[in-house]
């Protein structure tokens, strides 16, 4: 396969012209070459109105994102990062590209947190129009008896891009708030609380509304300053300048599966008191099921990850999934003596999930550190913002938990809203068998589902089924009419000894009107190599003998607008191995 991007293809029509001209009472034209664009330029030459790579240019860490769908900014995804003690708003329209809008907030002279601003989080709420802007901030405001530690802060808006100003009032708790009064106090928690103790710093504030009953809630990191631990906390707002501090609960106690229990975590979360975090949570419902999600580890450590706590209530309690039971969202693969076994990706942290119509997205952080010459890395507090896609599975445990495609460093298709195609091949009617020789016989039907449900399997222990055969592979994607599709995307084997060297054939059977006249036949794309020296460590100086691929990574072909009704592959079982696999096929395509 080719390492650089170029236009190589003569057209269909150039083709077909050249045939007709010859022999015009020809209806069906036979094979055609199919040139195309493979778009494997490592360094910058992809087609980026198709597709997007996690290249962390765009600087930044904590991120918050949320969708529009109504007013000045309709369509787009509001980012917010917290900047130069500020928090600056930015639009997208495909999440990755993004345009700074504004600084939606400063706080004003007099404020209780001038510096240190921390992962700001905004949602909206219908019940009033307003958009409400949480963040954290060193107090500044010690005269009124404050602790100098982090302290949590409101602003809101009637714009999602602000100017937000803070509450000003007397709030339903009868605490008289101005620009020097924070909005969670530990102090209005009661001396007596089993969870009190003067001066705890909370950070990460992230709000949330309960789809079922409409109430609000607020959930943050308590840190280590005066404890242990950081760990998660929630508690029930009256309104959004009124926590309930009488609902005050703490969610989650790291290295633990349940707060007091006596269940370890199999992914290590930091040794106590040194390291032990659970921080930046988040929250989504789906059905009768709250995701708590959350940072473990320290930012640069290496297994900085994402992991999720499942409960029926808003406020738990809260169960962490194990990591064997696929309780990682993000997260690097570990070896069994606790190093890093990814050389391409770091520090997958601090996330937000938007919805892009009916498919979940994740924003988050990576380390820009990905690579030293040892092949592991360590965080240096560089971050940039990647996305992935985001969906849910079942495990063995029989629970319906939170999967993500991703962390990802290879191209993949872009946000759906943003592109006139999307993944069309759940239209289709798909099979793949296994044979000894792929022009010969019926074969073995394998489990064609596996290719078309839109996941991939990344770590050894994804909840995720790969197709496996232990022979050639032969795919058929039938549609029921002509459809017009630009790219086909064939996902390899996240396990390097099951991975397929290459792809013997593809064929596309098109149609196509020359001169007013229909024309048939078969453009084939031919013998294409998958490019292990970018998607695998086995040419990297520090390879051992453990050989694994960087997951995620897609043969991707690209060409003209094809009408097309029928797509067959051939994928040959190298000879010394015992079996290959594939993770997804995505076909870029549209209706007609």
């Amino acid at each position: 396969m080719k390492k650089f991007l170029k236009k190589i293809y003569l057209t269909l029509f150039s083709l077909c012209s050249i045939i007709l001209s010859s022999c015009s009472s020809l209806y069906n034209i036979g094979v055609v070459e199919l040139k195309y664009y493979d778009n494997e330029d490592i360094v910058n030459g992809y087609n980026k109105d198709l597709y997007y790579r996690n290249d962390l240019d765009f600087e930044g860490a904590d991120p918050t994102v949320i969708y529009i769908n109504e007013g000045e900014y309709n369509g787009y995804f509001i980012m917010y990062l917290a900047k130069s003690n500020a928090v600056n708003a930015y639009k997208s329209k495909d999440l990755v590209s993004w345009e700074a809008v504004s600084v939606c907030f400063n706080p004003p002279v007099g404020s209780w947190g001038l510096s240190d601003l921390w992962a700001p989080a905004c949602i909206y709420d219908e019940a009033d129009d307003k958009y409400y802007l949480f963040y954290s901030a060193t107090n500044s405001n010690q005269k009124d008896g404050y602790v100098k530690t982090k302290y949590l802060g409101m602003a809101y808006s009637d714009s999602p891009v602000g100017p937000f100003v803070p509450f000003i009032g007397t709030n339903q708790n009868g605490t008289v708030m101005d620009e020097g009064t924070p909005l969670f106090d530990i102090e209005l928690l009661g001396h007596d609380h089993p969870n009190y103790k003067r001066g705890s710093s909370f950070i990460d504030a992230f709000p949330f509304i309960d789809p079922v009953t409409g109430d609000k809630y607020l959930y943050m990191s308590r840190t280590r300053n005066v404890h242990a631990q950081n760990i998660i906390s929630g508690v029930k707002m009256i309104d959004w300048m009124t926590p309930d501090y009488s609902t005050y609960a703490e969610l989650t106690e790291a290295n633990k599966t349940t707060v007091g229990g006596s269940e370890i975590t199999e992914r290590f979360e930091g040794a106590d008191v040194v390291n032990a975090i659970n921080e930046a949570p988040n929250i989504i419902y789906k059905d009768g099921t709250y995701y708590l999600t959350f940072s473990v580890c320290a930012t640069t450590d290496p297994e900085y990850s994402v992991m999720q706590a499942l409960s029926t209530s808003p406020l738990g309690p809260f169960t962490k999934v194990q990591e064997s039971d696929g309780g990682v969202v993000l997260g690097v693969e570990m070896t069994e003596y606790g190093s890093q076994a990814w050389d391409h990706v770091l520090c997958t942290g601090s996330h937000s999930f938007v919805y892009d119509g009916d498919d979940l997205w994740v924003v988050y952080h990576q380390d820009r550190n990905r690579l030293n010459e040892g092949g592991t890395g360590v965080g240096n507090f560089e971050r940039g913002i990647a996305i992935d896609r985001v969906d849910f599975v079942k495990n063995e445990l029989g629970q319906t938990i939170i999967h993500c495609n991703g962390p990802t460093t290879s191209i993949q298709p872009k946000v759906y809203s943003s592109l006139k195609y999307k993944n069309i091949i759940s239209d289709a009617e798909v099979t793949a068998v296994s044979k000894q020789f792929v022009n010969v016989g019926t074969g073995k039907k394998l489990k064609s589902e596996l290719l078309v449900d839109e996941l991939m399997k990344l770590r050894t222990y994804d909840k995720v089924e790969e197709l496996v055969s232990e022979k050639n592979v032969v795919i058929t994607i039938k549609f029921d009419d002509y459809r017009t599709i630009k790219s086909l995307l064939i996902y390899n084997s996240s396990d390097y000894y099951k991975a397929f060297e290459k792809i013997e054939k593809i064929d596309f059977k098109f149609r196509k009107k020359l001169d007013g006249k229909p024309c048939v036949g078969t453009a084939r794309i031919s013998n294409v190599e998958y490019d292990f020296g970018s998607y695998s460590n086995a040419d990297m100086p520090y390879a051992t003998s453990t050989l694994y691929m960087r997951p995620g990574a897609p043969m991707i072909f690209e060409f003209d607008e094809l009408e097309v009704n029928e797509i067959n592959i051939q994928i040959p079982c190298p000879d010394d191995k015992d079996e290959i696999a594939l993770n997804e096929i995505v076909v870029l395509g549209k209706e007609l």
